[in-house]
This record gives structure tokens, sequence and C-alpha cells, in this order.
């Protein structure tokens, strides 16, 4: 092979390495750009989404405040003998946390887990947690987590007639011996920071004793 023939056969060795580096960088650039532009809608549907639930959640408090919710039958942590919701109310306001055991798993722990945050603020007496636990074995599960905190625990499978039951998502309250519901509020678990004052709020309020 004569020189000419060596310097033609090194120069397409040297372009096809270039041409393999330049599809290379071309696919990972378009890979890379893909990915950011990926992120941006991932991140533009998570703002849409919070916006909604935002917007809902001032919604769902202007349709619930002032409702009354139903008597109805439920179980508690230390009685396994059918009583009534009202049975449940020892003081004159109670916060509420309901939550459903279909309700999302994380959304649930986010709400429980901030609660137990503000259970001395709010005084353990006035914290009631309304659960649907269809599973006995879950329901004894969850139970004995909260059984050496003494926060009181019913269990009911009866329909509740609120219409943020529709949306399968937990919630706060503060209820009365009347039933009445006041100042409810969907926690949003990646809004932590209004959820937490929330709790605030509630807990001034039980403090100051001035829950409207």
């Amino acid at each position: 092979m004569n020189k000419k023939n060596i310097s033609v056969f090194v120069f397409l060795i040297l372009m096809s390495f270039f041409l393999l580096f330049m599809v290379f960088e071309f696919r990972d650039r378009t890979h890379e750009k893909d990915k950011i532009n990926q992120d941006i809608i991932e991140k533009n549907n998570i703002c849409e989404s919070t916006r909604r639930l935002i917007t809902g959640n001032a919604f769902l408090q202007f349709e619930t405040t002032d409702s009354k919710m139903e008597d109805f039958i439920v179980t508690s942590n230390d009685n396994s003998k059918s009583e009534r919701l009202s049975q449940h109310l020892f003081v004159d306001n109670c916060l509420i946390l309901r939550y459903n055991e279909d309700n999302c798993v994380s959304c649930i722990d986010h709400s429980l887990g901030v609660l137990l945050e503000y259970k001395d603020a709010i005084g353990v007496d006035n914290i009631l947690i309304i659960a649907t636990v269809r599973n006995n074995r879950k329901l004894k599960t969850f139970i004995d987590k909260f059984e050496n905190l003494n926060i009181q625990i019913i269990n009911t499978e009866s329909d509740i007639n609120l219409p943020i039951e529709d949306y399968n998502i937990p919630y706060f309250f503060v209820m009365n011996k009347d039933l009445k519901i006041k100042m409810l509020f969907v926690p949003i678990k990646e809004l932590p920071d209004n959820t937490a004052r929330y709790l605030d709020i509630v807990s001034e309020r039980f403090t100051a004793k001035n829950i409207f």
C-alpha cells in the first residue's frame, strides 16, 4: 500500500471516529434537552396541580363551613361496641382528622405526622381521628401505634355526608358538640408549611378558647 493510499485510509478512519463522536454527542445533547423539557413539563404540571388543589381547597372550605355532620355509628379504640359519633365529643370543640384507608398513603402519613408534632400544643383531649378502615388487622396496627399517645381514634363504615368525601383525601376540621363543622382544611403534602400554619392557628385558638 503506497503512502497516498495509507493517508486516505487514515483520513477515512479519523473521519469515521469524528462522525461517530458527532453522532453520540448529538444523541447525548438531544437526550439532555429532552430531559430538561420533561423536567419543565413536570414542574409545570406540579404547579398546575398545586394551583388546582389550593383553589379546590378554598371552595371546599366554603362548601363545608357551618355544615352539620350526621351522628353516625362508630367504634372506638377502647370499646368495640357500636356507638354514636356524638358520644365521643367530650370537649366543646374538637380538632378532627378524617381519613379513609383508600386515601393516598403519603397524604395520610403527612397529615398524621404533622398532627403528632402539634398534639401537645393542641392538647390530646382536643383531638379526634375519624378513620374508615375495613381490615381489622390494619386497624389494630394503626390503633396500637397511637395507644400510648392517648389520642382518641374512632372507626366508621358509615357514609359521611360531606362534599369533600368525594375527593378521596384526608382533611382536618374543627367540630363542636352539636356536630357543626368549622375551619375545614385539606393538607397538601407538597406544601407542608401550609399544614403547619393551619395547625398553628388551631392551637392558638384552642389555647385562647377562641374557636368561632
